[in-house]
């Protein structure tokens, strides 16, 4: 097996989370109820979500990540447990979560794992239960697990999340008088993305992380390093 993520299934799934689970674990399996009404907000309530071992959507379909999913097959936490692992925070956005998960799987090789948190928003969360819930799954991975680095980012081109939760539901560059994709937008989603690595993050993963700006450049998809 070349990597964990595996594809998604055809919805039908009704496992249950292991009761086999150590205490110390299932505190964790809760984490991820405070996102579970994304996908209302970009209006698609019906889209399948994938777990953090699964491959994102295809451009075109929204990724929001099914957190407990992970908890619900015991074989993925062992496999979890042999492996090198990496962890990804981005936006679950239809334009944009496949194209930076395969950014960063590329970065690595096969055996290790990468394990990807789509959530409206990614890394950048101005509410504080939602940038709560994120640092504890990655005090997760760094507690249990061989945790090699952690991806961050967030995007430009008008984020849902972030117009949601910080703008009321206006666009970020219209909230702000910017140009989409302009470098005023990106360098002001670039500094939310700085700040939320504190907020959203626990310290001892700091120097594992790298900051990432999705955004667009004639109509391209380019991924940037947030200094």
């Amino acid at each position: 097996m070349k990597n964990l993520h595996t594809k998604r299934g055809n919805g039908h799934e009704r496992s249950k989370v292991s009761k086999s689970l150590p205490k110390d674990i299932k505190r964790f399996v809760s984490l991820g109820a405070v996102f579970d009404g994304d996908l209302y907000l970009v209006g698609h309530p019906t889209t399948q979500k994938v777990g953090p071992h699964e491959e994102p959507w295809e451009t075109g379909t929204y990724s929001l990540t099914e957190w407990s999913k992970l908890f619900k097959t015991p074989q993925v936490l062992r496999r979890l447990k042999n492996q090198s692992v990496v962890l990804i925070f981005g936006c679950m956005d239809k334009r944009y979560a496949e194209a930076y998960y395969k950014f960063i799987r590329a970065k690595y090789d096969d055996d290790v794992i990468i394990v990807s948190i789509f959530v409206a928003g990614g890394i950048v969360q101005k509410d504080a239960k939602r940038a709560k819930a994120l640092k504890e799954m990655a005090e997760f991975f760094n507690k249990f697990f061989t945790l090699k680095a952690v991806h961050a980012s967030g995007h430009s081109g008008g984020c849902g999340g972030i117009s949601h939760f910080e703008h009321q539901g206006k666009k970020v560059y219209d909230a702000l008088g910017f140009k989409a994709f302009s470098n005023e937008e990106d360098e002001h989603i670039s500094s939310r993305i700085k700040q939320s690595k504190k907020s959203s993050l626990p310290r001892q993963v700091w120097r594992k992380t790298e900051l990432w700006l999705v955004t667009e450049l004639g109509g391209e998809v380019i991924i940037l390093f947030v200094k």
